[in-house]
């Protein structure tokens, strides 16, 4: 089955699957790409004008997704999320604070372009 799903991206993607983590991050640019998760990159300019300054970059690690509001330190990748020691907050404990972790969160999104 490996090697059906490796053939299978390499000549429909022109990718090439290798390995387990390869299969997950065209997996993960196929439900980006079909709408089923949101994605947005950091837009300086967006930034400025909504803030009046130009930010060099996104560094806030807010994460909100259904009925969950996380923040902490982790980035979001494989060392952040499974290697390294971080800290995450799980907001949903005190709903003032996950409302405000949203509010954030709705305010970075639309410094962000599709």
């Amino acid at each position: 089955m490996a090697d059906e799903a490796r053939q299978h991206f390499r000549g429909a993607r022109g990718f090439s699957v290798v390995d387990l983590a390869d299969l997950r991050a065209v997996l993960a640019m196929d439900a980006i790409e079909r709408g089923i998760i949101r994605f947005r990159i950091f837009d300086s300019d967006r930034a400025e004008e909504k803030l009046g300054r130009r930010p060099p970059m996104l560094h806030a690690k807010l994460f909100v997704g259904g009925d969950k509001a996380l923040s902490g330190s982790a980035n979001f990748s494989i060392n952040g999320l499974h290697r390294n020691l971080e800290f995450m907050n799980d907001a949903d404990a005190w709903p003032e604070l996950a409302t405000a972790r949203r509010a954030a969160a709705e305010k970075y999104w639309d410094m962000g372009r599709d």
